[in-house]
């Protein structure tokens, strides 16, 4: 069984749209304190930022070279998903 990269699943999330925690922690389908501490890490990283609306912190992608290219990241691992569950759509890619 494979372990989920936590971060590149929300920054995956986190592309289409902003979000706050506890939503973030429901389309992953896991607890909000695992996404707390991958946020706190990528906003650590410069990656990720959040606003202020009512009590929640909504976050979202910043327009920084490291969010760019943790970008790149995502969008790779989402191709390897890909290709581990389709393996014939190797000889496309």
């Amino acid at each position: 069984m494979e372990q989920k990269d936590y971060k590149l699943e929300i920054i995956d999330v986190l592309l289409k749209k902003n979000w706050h925690i506890r939503a973030l922690a429901q389309k992953l389908k896991t607890n909000h304190m695992l996404v707390l501490r991958r946020l706190k890490e990528l906003y650590d990283e410069n990656v990720v930022d959040y606003s202020k609306e009512g009590k929640n912190n909504v976050y979202f992608l910043k327009k920084t070279p490291e969010a760019k290219s943790y970008i790149f990241i995502t969008e790779n691992y989402k191709l390897n998903k890909l290709l581990k569950k389709h393996s014939f759509l190797r000889k496309i890619v």
